[in-house]
């Protein structure tokens, strides 16, 4: 997802809006939206837009940050946003991020998947259980399932 976020949010355009060009700054910035954007969004979810909208300044020097976006998953599109702040003193990023799609947990994930597994749609079950192999690589059944869908596809 780093990749993805470098290419929308440029060193270029962060320079513009935060007024320096310190690499380390940007790196800094980069994994704090990531991080984030991990912790807003879920893994089946894609990222196809993400641009900086506007900045100011406080009274303190703080630098303020908005960030919109656009993010789909399979036939739904959404809003994604955040409200960044460069705190001056501390030298650190803060902010909320938010979303128009809730995140969907592994679990839910898994159900989805499973009731795919069960109406015999198992093209559909391999492109969800893509998303949480690694969360459910010791389930037995999981793994079952997965070994069935691949013979049958």
């Amino acid at each position: 997802m780093k990749e993805l976020i470098k290419k929308h949010l440029s060193q270029f355009s962060f320079r513009r809006i935060y007024g320096f060009s310190s690499v380390g700054k940007y790196k800094q910035f980069i994994n704090y939206v990531e991080e984030r954007l991990e912790q807003t969004i879920d893994k089946e979810t894609n990222l196809s837009e993400l641009s900086f909208s506007n900045s100011w300044k406080d009274q303190g020097g703080n630098i303020h940050v908005s960030i919109r976006g656009k993010i789909t998953r399979r036939n739904e599109n959404a809003d994604i946003g955040a409200e960044i702040v460069l705190l001056k003193r501390l030298k650190t990023f803060r902010g909320t991020f938010w979303s128009h799609l809730n995140p969907k947990s592994d679990s839910e994930i898994y159900s989805e998947a499973k009731t795919y597994f069960h109406a015999g749609k198992y093209a559909e079950f391999l492109s969800l259980s893509r998303y949480i192999r690694s969360a459910y690589s010791s389930n037995r059944v999981f793994n079952k399932m997965s070994a069935i869908a691949e013979r049958r596809v």
